[in-house]
C-alpha cells in the first residue's frame, strides 16, 4: 500500500480519529514502513497539467511498534493524540 499522506494527515479522509488509529495499527501490524521523500512525478506532473502549485507538506513518519502506546482507549485501539 502507497499513500502520499503522512499518518498525521490519515484523520482528514476518514474523519474519526479514533477509526483512523485502529485502521492504521492493523494496516502497520506486520509491515515494513519505507517513508520516501522525494517529489511525486505523477502528483506534479497532475498539478501542472491543471495549473496549481504544489503545497508542502510534512513528511510522514514511521508508526510506532503496536503495543508502543501505553495509552488505549476502551476497545484497545491506540489513542490517536
Amino acid at each position: 500500500m502507497t499513500s502520499n499522506l503522512a499518518f498525521a494527515e490519515w484523520t482528514k479522509v476518514f474523519g474519526d480519529a479514533a477509526m483512523t488509529a485502529a485502521l492504521l495499527d492493523r494496516l502497520t501490524h506486520h509491515c515494513q514502513i519505507y517513508p520516501f521523500d522525494w517529489e511525486s512525478i505523477r502528483l506534479t506532473e497532475s498539478l501542472q497539467r491543471h495549473g496549481k502549485k504544489r503545497r508542502k507538506r510534512a513528511v510522514a513518519a514511521p508508526a510506532p511498534p503496536a503495543g508502543a502506546n501505553k495509552e488505549a482507549d476502551q476497545e484497545g485501539a491506540p489513542n490517536p493524540s
